[in-house]
């Protein structure tokens, strides 16, 4: 519960909640981008080339927000970098 809370208070300091936060998307009340199609997406890609190719992915994720989708990839077993702006506060 603590946890919880804690995160709570977390994301409402967030300038923006862009997407659902990997793990407590109950936490996430009303992001920009639910994500829930696109991540959808991104498994059958990803699952597809990892196939193919025998192996998990090496992923780069360019402009990964909250890393979302590179949290996700990284359960799935590929090895990951993201990127992205730091945020600061106005």
């Amino acid at each position: 519960m603590a946890i919880n809370s804690e995160l709570s208070a977390l994301v409402n300091v967030l300038p923006e909640l862009y997407q659902p936060i990997f793990g407590h998307e109950t936490q996430s009340i009303n992001p920009k981008r639910m994500c829930l199609n696109r991540l959808t997406e991104f498994k059958k890609i990803y699952d597809s080339l990892s196939k193919e190719l025998n192996r998990p992915l090496r992923v780069l994720d360019l402009g990964c927000n909250m890393g979302y989708f590179s949290l996700y990839a990284a359960k799935w077993g590929g090895t990951v970098t993201g990127i992205d702006v730091g945020y600061e506060k106005y």
